[in-house]
C-alpha cells in the first residue's frame, strides 16, 4: 500500500511511540518533544526515526492541546485552513 495523503502530530513526554509505527503509511509524521532529550540524534520516542519523519522541542508547558494549537497555528497560520 502507498503512503496516505495524512499527517499524524505526535505530543510526547517520555512515552514510548512504537504505536505510531502502525500509521507507518502516512505522508508525514512530527513528533513534538516535551521532554528534555537525553542525547543528540536519538531515536524518537524508542521508534525508528523514518525519512518522513520530524521532529520539534517544544517546552513542557500545557497538555497535548497546547501542543496541537502550537502545530496547527505554526504550520498552517492564524487565517488559513487547517484541517482538525
Amino acid at each position: 500500500m502507498g503512503r496516505l495523503p495524512c499527517e499524524l502530530v505526535i505530543a510526547r513526554s517520555n512515552e514510548d511511540i512504537l504505536w505510531s509505527r502502525n500509521f507507518a503509511n502516512c505522508t508525514l509524521t512530527t513528533v513534538y518533544n516535551k521532554a528534555r532529550c537525553s542525547r543528540s540524534g536519538e531515536v524518537v520516542g524508542c521508534a525508528k526515526r523514518q525519512a518522513s519523519w520530524r521532529s520539534a522541542q517544544l517546552p513542557n508547558v500545557g497538555r497535548e492541546s497546547h501542543t496541537f494549537l502550537h502545530h496547527k497555528s505554526t504550520v498552517y497560520g492564524d487565517d488559513e485552513y487547517a484541517p482538525l
